[in-house]
């Protein structure tokens, strides 16, 4: 089976409290999605990963 998937690749700027954050991002249907771990460290937040699950 193959199927074709269309995406753009893209730049965004974001500014949090200040910090400025240069974030490669993926547009896709008119969803624009960022990189979790970038974006929970720009808020100051943790990301965890729990393979197994």
């Amino acid at each position: 089976m193959q199927a074709r998937l269309d995406v753009q690749f893209n730049r965004m700027n974001i500014k949090v409290n200040g910090k400025e954050f240069v974030a490669p991002n993926i547009l896709y249907e008119g969803t624009t999605y960022l990189p979790i771990r970038d974006l929970a460290n720009l808020l100051g937040l943790n990301v965890n990963y729990y393979g197994a699950a």
